[in-house]
């Protein structure tokens, strides 16, 4: 009820002891002022003095208008718009991050490693951060235990900062092999190019090799294969000096009088050939018997006629063929009348009458009719040569092989 004293008030409608004229809400027994203007009662009005505000839900301070977050009495503010508040977000004015497990000031979304605070960026996608990675654009690689520059996985010595590669497979790293490329060598102590392995001498350089065993280098050594042959009679003879049985015939070259033939190994006669391929292995003027008659090719006039060996009148035909084997002019007979064809106008026919006693007793006279025959077949005989010789006609006779 308003105070009868007070000129300017007559009713109290809600009857909360102030005057309608000066009661913000008449007809609210709970609010009378509204010191904002902002239509909420002081009394209701969180923020009585704030038009903007009348609410403050989660009682954190901040109306809700002005609260991004009006039911979280942690947070009230959300400077990136990320939906995470500053007061949770690691990362407030970065909407691309909120936060940052591992504390290393990189978000998680950015750090490839955001539970390691020591990394947090993988350049070569290996696994292995850039940090720790001692090859960091290189995905073959992370580790170089030995620092050469060489990444482990292809060094083959990845605790030996001298080595690197092993081009051979032999162990020993290129740098300190002298044949990095042979496996069977590493060493050369004498410098002479031929590694100690196979170095009969590794110690002299002017030694490598010592064919015979005998202890002396073949380069001071005048007879490398010990066959009892010098190196040099072995350069002239055509035979190998660093084998002592060149042929292979079993038969060292010294004893072996044909050392280039491994067929041979004797030549009783010297005359070149081997006794196994001479045929008269005593005899140094013959070695082949061609026509196998049992006299050598060189003193036989008829090498490839086993029925012939010497031609005494060199008239090309043999002496066993030749009727006239010391004649060069006659060597067939061949009606056997002691004529040589050659010479004999009718070599078919024999010319010797045997003469028949017609008569007994000691005397004997020829019968002219045989007479006449044989001086008719003679003058038969001889018309016969003359026509051949007037039409140029040569008949010669061929010699009759005996």
């Amino acid at each position: 009820m308003p105070s009868p004293n007070d000129p300017t008030e007559t009713a109290d409608s809600d009857g909360d002891g102030v005057g309608d004229n000066a009661d913000a809400f008449p007809n609210d027994p709970n609010e009378t002022t509204d010191s904002d203007g902002d239509g909420v009662g002081d009394n209701a009005d969180a923020f009585p003095n704030d038009p903007s505000e009348t609410t403050d839900s989660d009682g954190d301070g901040v109306g809700d208008n002005a609260d991004a977050f009006p039911n979280d009495p942690t947070e009230t503010v959300d400077s990136d718009g990320d939906g995470v508040g500053d007061n949770g977000d690691a990362f407030p004015n970065d909407p691309s991050e909120t936060t940052d497990s591992d504390g290393d000031g990189v978000g998680d979304n950015a750090d490839a490693f955001p539970n390691d605070p020591n990394e947090t960026v993988d350049s070569d996608g290996d696994g292995v951060g850039d940090n720790g990675d001692a090859f960091p654009n290189d995905p073959s690689e992370t580790a170089d235990s030995d620092g050469d520059g060489v990444g482990d996985n292809a060094d083959a010595f990845p605790n030996d900062p001298t080595e690197t590669v092993d081009s051979d497979g032999d162990g020993v790293g290129d740098n300190g092999d002298a044949f990095p490329n042979d496996p069977s060598e590493t060493v050369d102590s004498d410098g002479d190019g031929v590694g100690d392995n196979a170095d009969a001498f590794p110690n002299d350089p002017t030694e490598t090799v010592d064919t015979d065993g005998d202890g002396v280098g073949n380069n001071a050594d005048t007879d490398d294969d010990n066959d009892r042959l010098s190196d040099a009679d072995e350069a002239i003879a055509g035979t190998d000096p660093l084998n002592p049985d060149t042929d292979g015939d079993g038969v060292n070259d010294y004893r072996d009088d044909l050392p280039l033939d491994p067929n041979e190994t004797r030549d009783r006669d010297g005359d070149g050939v081997g006794d196994n391929g001479d045929a008269f292995p005593n005899d140094p003027t013959e070695w082949a018997d061609s026509d196998g008659d049992g006299v050598g090719d060189n003193a036989d006039a008829f090498p490839n006629d086993p029925n012939e060996t010497t031609d005494s009148d060199g008239d090309g035909v043999g002496d066993n063929g030749d009727a006239f084997p010391n004649d060069p002019n006659e060597w067939a007979d061949s009606d056997g009348d002691g004529v040589g064809d050659n010479s004999d106008a009718t070599p078919n026919i024999t010319e010797e009458l045997v003469v028949t006693a017609s008569g007994g007793g000691g005397g004997g006279s020829v019968d002219p009719l045989l007479l006449l025959l044989l001086a008719s077949l003679i003058c038969y005989q001889y018309g016969i040569k003359r026509r051949e010789k007037d039409y140029g006609i040569l008949v010669q006779s061929r010699p009759i092989e005996g």
